[in-house]
């Protein structure tokens, strides 16, 4: 049995419908593995979702305040 090897490869090889999903995938694989090479700001992120979670959420804006 042979499968594709490489990312190039498994994206000829997969259906069209399908290339939206596996990069989608793709981002959040590479996004998770690029942040455990800096553990200060993968630490800094979970600090501040903590303090989003505690209700504390000074220092950020609404998206919807941002229009006006």
């Amino acid at each position: 049995m042979e499968l594709p090897s490489t990312v190039d490869d498994i994206r000829a090889a997969l259906p069209a419908g399908r290339q939206e999903e596996f990069e989608a995938e793709l981002a959040r694989f590479i996004g998770h593995w690029a942040l455990e090479c800096r553990p200060d700001i993968r630490d800094a992120d979970r600090a501040t979702f903590e303090r989003l979670e505690q209700g504390d959420t000074s220092g950020f804006t609404a998206a919807e305040d941002l229009d006006s």
